[in-house]
């Protein structure tokens, strides 16, 4: 089926301006009289007018409502002969476009009232204003107080030209004053409304309020058949309120229906709303009858039995009108329940999920603290230990002392005492001096130097023995790292599996202009994207090649082709995100001479689309660097490959190779590579320097850190990028670049006149990190070890 070209789909549409929603109204018109659906004549043209309305309310309510409000009110006067309705309405649109487009439905109001050039010149120049303002601040919104400013100033000016003629008195002072509260008070009422997302927020339903008294304020003065049209409309609307929205949005619009048809049914409509509130769940008739009937009795009583004559007609009347159109439920219920919310399975067993790892994250937390505790107890050793190893001390020395007997046996007491207080204060950590002996023995003993170094060492080994046996700390470190495991994991816990709205809408918009028809469309995911289109109808003119540009152009992203599936009439489409990029990678590596590599190198894959290449280098060299370094490679690969957030793994490693009782030390040089986004990150911990070669430039990463194990605290800088095609990432270990950081044989190779044999696009990466590695292990003698790995990034 060929496409059919309109001119609506020649104009540049504006998601937020005027334009954009009367051609994205007309069109769908246009299509459903030209399309396929022209047999079925004005019902179909119908259908799609209310689809397209409904698809574009935010952009008709932004654009659209103002120019119709002022069209209907800009003209009708306030009390004390004011016209506030139509500057409110400028002041509060959200564009500059619909500003313009409101002033001129003011202007066509204003040619059939008194004084109707200086309602249009005050509309207009509040338009300007607003314009200016905007332009002025760079397109952004004008905010309320400006917008409030602007409606007051230009309220008060239009009352004082309209009062001109007649001259100054205090009737027209007093009605400025009035023009001049009354229109920033409508026009902060409109904000909320004309500038919303066409959603039923607290701002947007202070916007219809004010719609709605300014309606029923124009009709006051209109009556059919001897009734008062405005009061019949009050307590209708009142009425209908509570059956849609409850009792509480139900007398909200009784005070404000009330205040416009007469300011003393306020009281009225809003007793009325309660009681029909409250009968409404037993019976629908019931209610409507009792809330008219209490409307009529607040009435007798507020203004004696005059009100009778006043009210009963229109109440009746409304009876009348409201009982059967409720009763057959011709007016939808809007009414909902936050506690009572209604969601589907698998939102329930997401909740459920994150509510339960957040408990299980709280639980470990607090055994952490409560083991940190416990072990800053029992790492110390005892009192007993440290006195017995202080005895020890004195023992290698006082044995062969001619004054021994004198030391340990006429003053053995004061001894006594001062080793005892010595020992309490070794137990804190502190450290022996002279001032702890006593006078007899600083003054005669020729060792005490000796001993206090001997105790002073005792006492450090006894605490570090007394610290690896105490197992509570690495327990306690073990537990605080799985609750910020689990706290992670259950804050991104359904991350891919959320609804976006915003995407959600922009890709209806776009759809809508080239002409797909849907009834819905859902995109969920922020990272992982997977859109979902209902309800295709068949015989749609775009091909599948142009929804898939259009669906990447509107999520900025890589998109899989359409895949279709035929329901009945209908077709349902989806389409979930892929990777921008894909990388070849090449490694080499070569032994210290006569010894066992202690480097390990690994790649792999993880379960979100991420790219790891790590090199790990064991402290020295041979068997024990080797294994030193191949457990730190498989543990982050098997905790990062299963999903494990990258910081919370390397705090595990660090945690598990300082609690070793033997020195455990290890480099760590990590790439991660989103191949979605494309971003780039490298942890560094000890690491040599990294290397990004990029249009024949040559970057250097590189930081300066501790490797791992050294110190409990994790102590790593992190580096992050955005890669482009045709990048190459070299990693090396230090083994490469013993010298410096520079790595000057590096720039020799790429700087080279073959440097281009060596890293080109498509190139053999394993060949070119054996070359690197041999010629760096040939220029150094072969000294360490040496490793070297290279990532180059492809489009995918």
């Amino acid at each position: 089926m060929k496409k059919r070209k309109t001119k609506t789909e020649d104009i540049p549409t504006d998601g937020n301006g005027l334009i954009g929603a009367v051609a994205g109204v007309i069109g769908g018109i246009k299509r459903g009289v030209l399309g396929e659906h022209a047999k079925d004549g004005g019902n179909s043209v119908f259908k799609e007018f209310l689809r397209l309305l409904s698809r574009r309310r935010a952009d008709v309510i932004r654009s659209v409502l103002p120019m119709v409000y002022c069209l209907i009110f800009a003209g009708t006067d306030f009390e004390m002969g004011i016209y506030p309705f139509g500057i409110a309405a400028v002041c509060g649109t959200a564009t500059g476009t619909a500003a313009i487009f409101a002033a001129m439905g003011a202007a066509v109001s204003s040619l059939f009232v008194r004084g109707g050039f200086y309602i249009m010149a005050s509309c207009t120049a509040a338009a300007v204003s607003s314009a200016v303002i905007r332009r002025v601040r760079g397109d952004a919104p004008t905010g309320p107080l400006v917008s409030a400013v602007v409606s007051g100033v230009m309220g008060g000016l239009q009352t004082v030209l309209l009062s001109l003629s007649g001259g100054v008195t205090f009737y027209e002072i007093c009605a400025t004053v009035l023009s001049a509260a009354m229109c920033p008070v409508l026009t902060l009422s409109l904000l909320g409304l004309f500038s919303g997302e066409g959603k039923l927020t607290p701002a947007a339903e202070a916007g219809i309020c004010a719609v709605m008294y300014t309606g029923l304020y124009a009709l006051r003065l209109t009556s059919a058949a001897g009734e008062s049209v405005s009061v019949v409309m009050s307590m209708l609307t009142t009425i209908i309120t509570v059956y849609a929205f409850g009792i509480q949005k139900g007398v909200t619009a009784g005070v404000v229906t009330g205040l416009a048809a007469r300011p003393e049914y306020a009281m009225i409509y809003a007793a009325a709303a309660v009681c029909t509130g409250i009968i409404m769940p037993v019976s629908t008739i019931g209610a409507v009858i009792a809330g008219a009937v209490v409307a009529l009795s607040v009435g007798i009583g507020t203004a004696g039995a005059s009100a009778f004559g006043n009210l009963f007609p229109e109440l009746m009347l409304c009876v009348a009108v409201s009982a059967p159109v409720l009763h057959y439920g011709m007016i939808p219920i809007q009414r909902t329940d936050p506690k009572k919310e209604t969601v589907s399975a698998s939102e329930i067993g997401l909740r459920y999920t994150k509510k339960k790892l957040r408990a299980i994250s709280e639980s470990l937390s607090s055994v952490a603290s409560v083991m940190k505790k416990l072990s800053c107890v029992l790492c110390r050793p005892s009192y007993s230990e440290m006195r017995e190893m202080c005895d020890e001390a004195f023992d290698e020395s006082c044995h062969m002392c001619a004054d021994r007997d004198t030391c340990w046996g006429s003053e053995y007491k004061i001894t006594a005492t001062s080793l005892g207080s010595m020992a309490a204060f070794l137990r804190t950590g502190g450290k022996a001096d002279r001032s702890m002996l006593t006078n007899n023995i600083r003054s005669r003993c020729r060792h005490k130097d000796e001993i206090l170094a001997r105790i002073n060492m005792g006492a450090t080994m006894t605490s570090r023995t007394a610290a690896i046996s105490d197992k509570s700390a690495a327990y306690a470190d073990v537990s605080e790292t799985m609750s910020h495991l689990i706290e992670t994991l259950s804050e991104n816990a359904g991350e891919d599996l959320e609804l976006d709205p915003d995407a959600s809408r922009a890709l209806t918009i776009r759809f809508d202009k080239l002409g797909i028809r849907t009834k819905e469309i859902s995109v969920y995911g922020k990272k992982q994207r997977r859109i979902f289109v209902y309800g295709m109808e068949k015989g749609c003119s775009v091909g599948t090649r142009e929804i898939h540009n259009a669906a990447e152009s509107v999520l900025s992203c890589k998109l899989s082709d359409p895949e279709y599936k035929i329901d009945g009439s209908s077709v349902n489409m989806t389409m979930h995100t892929k990777e921008r990029y894909r990388v070849s990678f090449g490694r080499y590596s070569l032994a210290k001479r006569g010894e066992r590599s202690g480097d390990s190198i690994t790649a792999f894959k993880g379960e979100g689309g991420q790219f790891y290449t790590l090199i790990s280098d064991g402290m020295g060299s041979g068997g024990e660097a080797a294994m030193t370094s191949g457990v730190c490679a498989v543990f982050l690969e098997r905790l990062l490959g299963a999903g494990c957030p990258l910081s919370t793994a390397m705090e595990m490693l660090n945690g598990f190779l300082t609690r070793q009782n033997v020195e455990c030390f290890t480099t760590v040089d990590l790439m991660e590579a989103d191949l979605v986004s494309g971003e780039l990150r490298f942890i560094k911990s000890g690491a040599a320097p990294s290397f990004v070669l990029r249009g024949g430039r040559l970057f250097k990463l590189a930081v300066k850190t501790v490797p791992m194990g050294i110190i409990s605290t994790f102590d790593a800088e992190e580096l992050r990028f955005t890669a482009k095609a045709g990048d190459f990432i070299i990693m090396m270990s230090d083994g490469a670049v013993p010298d410096s950081e520079e790595c000057p044989l590096l720039y020799e190779l790429l700087c080279s006149p073959h440097a281009e044999s060596l890293l080109y696009p498509g190139c053999n990466t394993e060949a070119a990190a054996r070359e690197l590695a041999t010629r760096a292990a040939e220029k150094y003698g072969f000294t360490d070890d040496v490793t070297v790995g290279i990532v180059e990034i492809k489009n995918a």
